[in-house]
């Protein structure tokens, strides 16, 4: 985290109320992975209950909310903020990445970047581009960028090359890592497809792959709430990142994402505590969303409409 960022949290905490809020615990953790299990467990149940009939669609679709969801605490375990234990992070993440095929050590160093540089045109390689049109909207939402973001880095990894803007983010020494990574997750893809043709099994299309896909656009559309709409180039954390009040279930599926501005301030306070920091700090924000719908109306009017992001309309 940058320097005056830092700075700008201590202005707006007591440091013993900051460590306080920092604290990491695994307990934390083991919950809300068995409330996720469980809610993968009971849409897996749904799937299953509805082959072959009109309820398949939208039991694949809810289903699939729970596993594109696995990249909240795959976010976490990049972070080593979700376990207080290091490997656990670092375990999980592998696994977690590997499901919902984000290479875990490519995105841990990939995000640091992005909080160093958050809304940075230049050097935040994670940046989503402002949409200038309703296509370019839609595109977006469809998730066909997103999936061209994965594909393109991780074909060039199987290659064994680090191209020159990852060379921004990547240490030298982790490099060697990105690409055994990438041959590792290709060799559990080729398996699960190998194991599909030879048992003439569907299982991992029906619950894992078709819900994957056809909940993407919804992730998608959660991501974008983050940071789409505002200010580029700002280096205020309240201005560049936006915070998103959502209903529980989808703040507890998130891990308490949504709370953006928060855990950009503090990338150090871990997902449970970032409520507790919300409530700190809620007079300080330039703006908050109230609903996945009301930032996307936000991001409608300022970047669709041509108004620059994060100016009063």
């Amino acid at each position: 985290m940058a320097l005056e960022h830092i700075h700008q949290v201590k202005e707006m905490l007591p440091r013993k109320r900051l460590r306080a809020l920092m604290r990491r615990t695994d307990s934390q953790a083991w919950m809300y992975l068995l409330r996720h299990f469980a809610f993968i467990l009971i849409t897996s149940c749904l799937v299953y209950l509805s082959m072959d009939s009109i309820w398949l669609v939208p039991a694949l679709f809810l289903h699939g909310v729970g596993i594109v969801h696995l990249f909240s605490p795959q976010h976490e375990f990049a972070h080593r903020t979700a376990f207080r234990t290091r490997w656990l992070n670092d375990f999980f993440g592998w696994i977690f990445g590997a499901i919902i095929m984000l290479p875990h050590v490519y995105f841990r160093w990939e995000h640091t970047a992005h909080h160093t540089y958050t809304q940075n045109i230049r050097r935040d390689p994670q940046l989503i581009p402002q949409p200038q049109n309703l296509f370019g909207y839609f595109l977006y939402l469809s998730s066909l960028p997103y999936w061209w973001g994965f594909l393109k880095p991780f074909v060039t990894h199987l290659c064994g090359i680090i191209s020159k803007e990852e060379k921004l983010f990547l240490p030298e020494t982790e490099r060697w890592k990105v690409i055994v990574e990438a041959w590792a997750m290709l060799l559990i893809y080729v398996s699960i497809g190998a194991y599909m043709i030879i048992y003439n099994s569907t299982a991992p299309l029906y619950y894992w792959l078709l819900p994957r896909l056809l909940a993407e656009p919804y992730m998608r559309m959660a991501r974008m709430t983050e940071h789409v709409g505002r200010p580029v180039n700002n280096n205020n954390l309240l201005e560049n990142t936006r915070t998103t009040l959502v209903n529980p279930v989808l703040r507890w599926l998130a891990w308490n994402m949504p709370y953006h501005a928060e855990h950009h301030l503090s990338p150090s306070i871990p997902f449970h505590a970032l409520p507790g920091f919300h409530a700190e700090i809620r007079q300080r924000h330039k703006n908050i969303a109230h609903g996945y719908f009301d930032a996307h109306k936000d991001i409608y009017h300022r970047s669709l409409h041509g108004l620059e992001p994060g100016l009063q309309s």
